[in-house]
């Protein structure tokens, strides 16, 4: 044995050489594949990100394409993803037309000129756009188009674009913090060559790193990397030698790179050698050592022992040990020596537990038979319980089942929306109402959050969670919502669930848009018939008072015909007395007072009429264009009111368009329903009526003044620009030909006026054009209550 020890001992030496060895260019291999594993990961994981934010832009576009409020949808991404500083949205013009914030600054910006966006609408996919210097940060913006198809198999068309501005500082967010050595980094290049990331921020968006200057073949290593090819480069002397690791991003074509000093790497294997060599040269020496006393201390006796062993397992229960020492040996000797002793007594006792076992298992057994008959009577019973309760489970269950129909399907006939929902705003219940009402399906809408399938209520999440929290019914009122222009109105009543454990509310939803305008319309009407009589009394006792000022004003005329100084003051005063007279008869149709003549008059010939001195008197940069389709435009009016009422709304359009314009005219038949007429603020009847729509593409009127456009004196022009009895007169007059009119706007877009008159099928009458007067003879008697009149 002892000659063995020396070859054992050379060739464990060797084989740990080599090993260590191997495993150290293992490691030097291993450090450079993860450097190329690392590469590779960080660029999957940062196409994965894109493409995720890819995602998001789609989602936003496709919610902003069914949204009812553009503006609310963007703030609800916003607060949900507020790694996006700026969201916009833009217009197919490629203005920006909402935005999350809202930045005045911001509001018209034209991002159409940028390539990006020009491919998102065109291209109708999401575009990432390239990276720069974007509303005040080093970003990029992804570009995602809002389509909307009208019909199934047809092509979408593109309403608008999405625009998310994303800081590179924060797509580049996770691989900054990775850690490469001491001195290691990543880096990202675009298709250019450009540095969009690097741990120096001064060079981003400027170039080429310096660090590179000393590689010789870096102009190669860059292409390789603009040309999106997967690789790993070095460079340098033995003293300061580096290492690049790239693979490409496709989606972006992009390419990342990992560069580091082989220092880091070797530094580190070079002292793992060191110390196992170390501890090889220790270990060998401290083997020998032992192996020596063990050879000389522990084998012979263990060689004994090992005899004795093989003797004691072929059943020799009568040899004994002799060996006495001190060391473990010699314990070992001993406890050898008192097992064969109790080997001896276990057997002599386990031959009489045997006996023992075997009478008891006979007892046993016959026990174990009775008690096996009284398991089957036993699971008998329990086999009749079990069925009696499953039947009993089965009607119970129907009887729930039964229930449940019966609840659903009354919250399903219910006519109002019916909403559940848990005290986070997620939708736990959701009626046909609410199906019918949004277009929803419960699937579809169950387990998200109200205020992303609803954003006009985004703002009641409050007063729902407060209402669940106090246990406390909460009811608001005509809310008011826009849908796609048209004003809406609603009552919202929120009402918690009170049972125990369980927490959560209905949601409660009610059009009640009908009952309000009809309301609304009801105290329009009484106002205006207030006003009416009021503007009635005023303008008969102002128009006696004007005509004695205009009659005693031209008599005076005529009696200082010498007098130039005294004729000028008094032209002054009888053109005032004229132009009051033009407000009072404006009063007196307000009024419904004036002197009206109603005949059959042809509508289209006023209109053309009013066209007529329209183009005369309105600027020459707003056009005209008519549309007369009706084939039947016979109506029992006063011509000259209507025509005046033409004017007006035409003179109203143009004062809309200071910068110029279109007007359109149009006129066609529709008829007028009995639900339309009883909604009605008009006293009008059912049946077929000539429909004139006067169409601006002007400013337009905003919501908060447009209820208020037909009051008299309300006016929202500069002080002795107008009167405010334009449109009050216009309303008027429509009222005393049993018409009726309504007005649509939208702010920067223009106004649509649509006039509604009863139609009859008798003709006009024929006007004479004898204009020539006959004298006669006689007296002429003034009969009036005024003194000044009769004067």
């Amino acid at each position: 044995m002892l000659a063995i020890l020396p070859v054992i001992i050379l060739v464990y030496g060797l084989s740990s050489l080599f090993t260590l060895v191997q495993s150290s260019q293992a490691m030097e291999d291993q450090a450079l594949e993860q450097a190329q594993l690392l590469s590779k990961s960080s660029s999957d994981n940062l196409e994965s990100r894109i493409i995720q934010y890819q995602n998001i832009s789609e989602d936003l576009s496709s919610a902003v394409i069914t949204s009812i409020n553009i503006e609310t949808s963007l703030k609800a991404y916003r607060k949900r993803y507020p790694q996006f500083p700026h969201i916009f949205y833009t217009a197919s013009n490629g203005l920006v037309r909402d935005m999350a914030p809202f930045e005045k600054t911001y509001m018209g910006i034209d991002l159409s000129r940028m390539e990006a966006w020009q491919k998102a609408f065109t291209e109708k996919v999401p575009v990432l756009s390239s990276p720069g210097s974007y509303f005040g940060s080093q970003s990029i913006i992804l570009f995602a188009p809002a389509r909307l198809s009208y019909v199934v198999h047809k092509e979408p068309s593109v309403e608008g674009v999405v625009a998310l501005v994303l800081p590179l500082r924060i797509l580049f967010k996770e691989i900054s913090t990775v850690q490469i050595g001491s001195s290691g980094s990543i880096f990202v290049i675009d298709h250019k060559g450009l540095l969009l990331h690097h741990k120096d921020k001064n060079l981003i968006l400027s170039g080429y790193v310096d660090d590179f200057s000393s590689l010789d073949s870096f102009g190669d290593v860059a292409q390789a990397m603009v040309d999106q090819k997967t690789g790993f480069a070095s460079y340098g002397d033995r003293a300061r030698r580096q290492y690049i690791a790239f693979s490409p991003i496709p989606s972006e074509a992009w390419s990342l790179g990992v560069q580091g000093s082989y220092g880091d790497i070797t530094s580190e294997i070079r002292n793992i050698t060191y110390t196992n060599i170390l501890i090889l040269l220790a270990g060998l020496i401290l083997g020998a050592i032992i192996m020596y006393f063990m050879v000389h201390t522990v084998v012979k006796p263990i060689e004994d022992l090992t005899v004795m062993a093989r003797k004691i397992a072929e059943g020799d229960r009568t040899i004994r040990s002799d060996l006495k020492t001190k060391s473990e040996v010699g314990d070992l000797s001993h406890s050898i020596n008192l097992m064969v002793s109790e080997l001896r007594a276990h057997h002599s006792n386990l031959e009489k537990i045997l006996d023992d076992r075997t009478m008891e298992l006979k007892r046993t057994n016959d026990e174990q038979g009775e008690t096996i008959e009284e398991l089957n009577t036993a699971n008998g019973s329990l086999m009749e319980i079990r069925e009696n309760l499953e039947q009993r489970v089965g009607e119970r269950t129907q009887e729930l089942q039964k229930a449940h129909n019966y609840i659903d399907n009354i919250i399903n006939s219910m006519p109002s929306i019916l909403i559940g929902v848990n005290p986070e705003g997620i939708i736990t219940q959701w009626n046909k109402e609410a199906e019918n009402k949004t277009g929803f399906t419960g699937n579809k809408v169950i387990g998200q959050s109200l205020d992303l399938v609803l954003p006009q209520f985004s703002d009641e999440m409050e007063t729902i969670r407060d209402s669940i929290s106090k246990r406390q019914k909460q009811h608001h009122t005509n809310s008011v919502r826009y849908d796609n222009g048209k004003i809406l109105y609603n009552d919202l009543t929120v009402y918690p669930l009170i049972a125990n454990g369980i927490h959560g509310a209905v949601v409660r939803i009610d059009d009640v848009t009908e009952r309000v305008l009809m309301e609304e319309s009801l105290r329009q009407s009484q106002k205006m018939d207030v006003l009416g009589q009021l503007a009635g009394g005023i303008a008969h006792d102002f128009n006696n008072m004007r005509g004695g000022i205009l009659g005693g004003a031209e008599l005076l005329q005529s009696m200082v015909k010498e007098d130039p100084k005294a004729k000028e003051f008094l032209s002054l005063i009888i053109n005032s007395a004229k132009r009051a007279a033009e407000l009072t008869g404006k009063l007196l149709i307000f009024s419904h007072k004036g002197r009206n003549v109603f005949t059959v008059i042809d509508l289209h010939k006023a209109i053309e009429g009013a066209v007529a001195l329209l183009d005369r008197s309105l600027d020459k940069s707003i056009k005209i264009h008519t549309a007369l389709n009706a084939e039947l435009s016979n109506v029992k009016g006063d011509f000259t009111q209507l025509q005046n009422t033409f004017m007006n709304l035409g003179i109203n359009a143009a004062h809309a368009m200071p910068d110029g314009g279109e007007l359109i005219i149009i006129s066609k038949i529709t008829e007028l329903n009995t639900e339309y007429c009883h909604t009605s603020p008009f006293d009008i009847a059912p049946g077929m009526y000539l429909e004139i729509e006067f169409l601006d593409n002007g400013e337009g009127i905003a919501p908060e003044i447009l209820d208020h456009i037909f009051e008299p004196f309300f006016t929202t022009k500069r002080s002795g620009t107008g009167t405010g009895l334009g449109l009050s007169a216009v309303y008027s007059a429509i009222q005393q030909h049993q018409g009726a009119i309504s007005v649509t706007s939208e702010l920067n877009h223009g106004t649509s006026f649509k006039l509604y008159l009863p139609l009859i099928e008798d003709q006009p009458e024929s006007r004479s054009q004898d204009s020539s007067m006959t004298p006669g003879k006689g007296c002429i008697l003034i009969v009036d209550d005024e003194s000044v009149i009769r004067m």
